[in-house]
C-alpha cells in the first residue's frame, strides 16, 4: 500500500454508544484526510444526560485541538438541540452555562 501524506485533520465528537460514526466518516472522507475522534457520555437521551453531554463539550474538543484539527463536527443532534433555537451558537460561543 503506498504512503499518502495526511494533509488535513478533522475532529469529530460522537456519543460514547454510536459505533457507526467512524467507519462512515472514515468511508466518506478523502485519503488525505485523517479523522480523529472523541466521545461524549451518552447512553440514553434524557435532559440530565443531554445538559451532561454539553459540560464535556469543551474538555474534549481541547483534547482534538491537542492532534492540530483543523475542524471539529459534533455529530450529536441532541445535545446541540437542548436549550432550542439559536443554542447551537451558545454552545460555540462558551456561553451555555446560561441555560438548560
Amino acid at each position: 500500500m503506498p504512503f499518502v501524506r495526511k494533509t488535513h485533520r478533522v475532529g469529530l465528537l460522537t456519543p460514547s454508544s454510536n459505533t457507526t460514526q467512524e467507519p462512515e466518516f472514515t468511508e466518506v472522507l478523502p485519503r488525505t484526510v485523517s479523522l480523529h475522534t472523541g466521545r461524549l457520555g451518552f447512553t440514553h437521551i434524557d435532559a440530565d444526560t443531554m445538559l451532561r453531554c454539553v459540560e464535556e463539550l469543551e474538555n474534549e474538543s481541547r483534547k482534538l485541538g491537542d492532534a492540530d484539527v483543523g475542524v471539529i463536527v459534533l455529530a450529536a443532534t441532541a445535545p446541540s438541540a437542548t436549550g432550542g433555537k439559536g443554542y447551537d451558537r451558545e454552545v460555540v460561543q462558551g456561553d451555555q452555562g446560561r441555560r438548560p
